[in-house]
């Protein structure tokens, strides 16, 4: 009879498929994953395997050897799946193993499996084109889940709630404090006039990026998690130093390093970053303690 052939990217892949096709179906299944051992391989030795399994699962590398030698024909298999089917796409196996399929006369059925049917990123336009390349490719037509109703009877159902956290309030004046302090650095950044070619690297960008990072943390989070995220950017900032050979690139990393510095030291005036303190953190930041209290509710607090 017939056989079904699963196909696969990589190496790695073979096992876990296999594995999958044993757990679900009583189907007896063969694993090639090794290119160099299989090509050694004579037609009768194939025969033996495709005898002894249902469905074959391999690399498609194996595959488009075993048929350009004539060891399988297209015409005995009844069903062709291609994992990660985006690939055929690019100039790839599995488009070698379609060109053959246009020249065989009873063509298996195709069925094309991907978690990401566009491998990268493309623009709303670009969209409809490139499926439909995908589909005239693997002569198949393009599905996906769409009725949410029933995917919900096979996904869990979380509880969720709506928790009011209210304004934060800081009578010691750091809130403010380091929040001019960050809206000055980013503004003298934003001020200076540099000329950026579409070839050259933005030398402000890294810096911009990390300061309204700090800000950003610092309104939604409060001074204490900001001064945690400025010690995790001073370490990070270091390399980038470190390794940049552009003088001005290099300038505004520094520049960034001493602010991030000084917001450190600020922080350093009001409480200790060793241990929370909860007058400098949000009431989000609050509130998201209580809830998480109540699932570890033994466990020793390293703040009160």
């Amino acid at each position: 009879g017939k056989r079904t052939v699963f196909l696969v990217n990589s190496a790695n892949q073979v096992a876990q498929q296999v594995s999958a096709v044993r757990t679900h179906s009583d189907l007896k299944v063969g694993e090639y994953s090794n290119l160099e051992v299989s090509a050694s391989w004579t037609k009768e030795k194939w025969n033996l395997e495709f005898t002894k399994h249902q469905v074959l699962v391999m690399t498609c590398y194996v595959a488009l050897n075993v048929l350009k030698n004539g060891y399988l024909s297209l015409s005995d298999i009844n069903l062709l799946v291609f994992d990660e089917c985006h690939l055929a796409i690019l100039d790839h196996p599995y488009r070698e193993i379609m060109k053959l399929c246009g020249n065989c006369p009873s063509c298996p059925r195709i069925l094309g499996l991907t978690a990401s049917i566009l491998n990268g990123k493309c623009d709303p336009e670009e969209l409809e084109e490139k499926i439909q390349k995908l589909e005239k490719i693997l002569k198949s037509n393009a599905e996906t889940a769409t009725d949410l109703v029933v995917l919900d009877r096979y996904t869990s159902q979380p509880c969720e709630i709506v928790v009011d956290c209210g304004p934060f309030t800081d009578r010691s004046g750091l809130y403010e404090r380091l929040l001019m302090e960050l809206e000055e650095a980013l503004n003298f950044i934003n001020d200076c006039n540099i000329s950026v070619h579409s070839k050259e690297r933005d030398s402000t960008l890294i810096s911009k990026q990390i300061l309204s990072d700090c800000r950003a943390v610092l309104v939604v989070l409060g001074p204490w998690c900001a001064d945690k995220v400025a010690g995790m950017m001073v370490r990070e900032l270091q390399k980038h130093i470190k390794h940049e050979q552009e003088e001005l690139h290099r300038k505004f990393l520094l520049f960034t390093d001493t602010f991030l510095r000084k917001i450190h030291a600020l922080c350093e005036e009001h409480f200790s970053p060793a241990s929370l303190d909860l007058k400098f953190v949000t009431p989000k930041v609050i509130k998201l303690l209580e809830i998480l209290r109540k699932y570890k509710p033994y466990e020793r607090q390293q703040f009160e």
